[in-house]
């Protein structure tokens, strides 16, 4: 993922590790951001590790979170 650093993406892309976070309002910026990915096969290693951390999102795992909080 490439996100810009306004907003929500940088919550939910962690810089250089399941993504990349640039200036959007910098067409500089995002090109050089998806030239990167691409040249280095980033969104490969990002994508898997992406898919590894939103694992932590799922409806099951914050159910408990909130238990444990509640309780």
């Amino acid at each position: 993922s490439i996100g810009g650093k306004d907003g929500g993406a940088p919550d939910a892309i962690e810089d250089k590790k399941t993504g990349l976070i640039c200036d959007g309002n910098s067409l500089d910026d995002v090109y050089s951001s998806i030239n990167f990915m691409l040249e280095n096969n980033k969104y490969l290693e990002y994508g898997n590790i992406a898919k590894e951390n939103s694992a932590k999102f799922r409806w099951d795992k914050i159910i408990l979170e909130y238990k444990k909080i509640l309780n």
